[in-house]
């Protein structure tokens, strides 16, 4: 679907509740939300998001693996891919 951003399909097939995904809506003003703008929407709609990256210039590196908890304080989601 090009009309919602991955973060807004991966939250609505791990189950977040409506209004909640109709709040990632309003604030998508395009398809990518900055990753600064993650505490924020946990925040706002009460929800913890672990998001791993892979680190470096070597995106073939998969032994190099960050993960950042954004909304450390609210019950977590179930696993997202």
């Amino acid at each position: 679907n090009y009309n919602d951003n991955c973060l807004y399909n991966a939250l609505k097939y791990g189950g977040l509740e409506d209004d909640k995904l109709q709040y990632i809506k309003t604030i998508m003003k395009n398809r990518e939300i900055p990753v600064c703008k993650l505490n924020e929407i946990c925040d706002k709609i009460k929800i913890q998001i672990k998001l791993r990256r892979i680190k470096g210039k070597n995106k073939n590196n998969y032994d190099n693996i960050e993960t950042t908890r954004y909304g450390k304080q609210y019950e977590k989601l179930p696993h997202l891919f």
